[in-house]
């Protein structure tokens, strides 16, 4: 056996582009771990940075490898131009904004009075892959928010996604179905339109989501500090982005005068099940096209929603 220091998981900050990497197999002790027969290690190209221990069934796929096989197979659905962002090495996240599909939903965010900006929101696609084990590759969609970001790229990721295990031809095999994405995405796009025309009572819907998390600090917290943005009728799209507001901004409270957050990250979850729940309300037809399209796919919704351990991320992509 061979004696090495243990460096499993060690992140690098070196361009990836810069890196070559293999999977190893052989009997190797790793620190005070021995790798079993039939299992494997991926390993830097100097063989000294131990990334992870892998069967020997395990199939290597690099990031640049994955983020190329993307590209092409975007490629024969949209011409257009990406806003790119590009993140991690052992854990890896290439996303891609839909530089030409970019719109208004609305001419004036939250409905402020003075406001001259528009509310640009666009389709975003991202793929994950990792070096150490943790992640399968995978790829999910959703929209994002330019304006202020709020969670409903997160919202969608949380039941329009699928993953693939490092198994078998995945190299070869490997297909993420861009067309049926694109038409996805483009779906939802136009449908989220309708929600600056559907008017609710805000503050009944703040109310109800501060049920649904357990959490009324939330409710009286809104109703204090942005009143005038939830009271009276107000556009659904003003509402979601006010309860978007409470996981982006993370305000914090004072309760039996000790500083606190004002919702947990358990509570931030629960309001991805709260905003998937509420527009599926208000965009019925939506998820009812939705369910059809996927529908014996990767991304069968029945197939998500069965997922137990989906894991959500909650931080602002930019």
């Amino acid at each position: 056996m061979e004696k090495i220091k243990n460096l499993i998981g060690k992140e690098f900050t070196e361009s990836l582009s810069s890196k070559s990497w293999k999977v190893k197999i052989d009997n190797v002790l790793v620190g005070d771990i021995v790798v079993p027969d039939k299992a494997g290690i991926i390993v830097q190209d100097n063989d000294k940075i131990y990334t992870s221990i892998v069967s020997d069934s395990y199939v290597f796929i690099s990031h640049t490898e994955l983020k190329e096989k993307f590209l092409n197979q975007l490629s024969q659905v949209y011409n257009g131009g990406l806003i790119e962002r590009e993140e991690g090495v052992m854990r890896y996240r290439y996303s891609v904004i839909l530089k030409d599909l970019i719109y208004n939903i609305s001419d004036a965010p939250y409905e402020y009075p003075g406001q001259k900006i528009g509310d640009k929101i666009a389709p975003i696609i991202t793929i994950r892959n990792s070096y150490n084990g943790k992640d399968r590759i995978s790829i999910d969609f959703g929209i994002y928010r330019f304006f202020c970001n709020n969670i409903l790229s997160k919202v969608f990721r949380a039941f329009f996604n699928a993953s693939y295990i490092h198994r078998g031809e995945i190299k070869e095999d490997l297909n993420f179905n861009m067309p049926l994405i694109m038409e996805i995405v483009k779906l939802i796009s136009e449908n989220l339109k309708n929600l600056v025309e559907i008017k609710v009572d805000g503050k009944e819907i703040i109310k109800e989501y501060s049920e649904y998390i357990d959490n009324p600090f939330v409710y009286h917290y809104l109703n204090k500090i942005r009143k005038e943005y939830i009271e009276g009728e107000k556009s659904l799209w003003q509402i979601i982005n006010e309860i978007t507001y409470i996981t982006t901004h993370k305000p914090k409270v004072k309760v039996n005068n000790k500083v606190r957050m004002l919702i947990t990250s358990r509570q931030e979850r629960k309001t991805i099940s709260f905003l998937y729940n509420l527009l599926e309300k208000y965009l019925n037809n939506l998820y009812k096209e939705l369910d059809t399209l996927l529908l014996g796919t990767d991304y069968d919704l029945d197939n998500q929603l069965e997922d137990e351990n989906i894991e959500i991320e909650l931080e602002a992509l930019v």
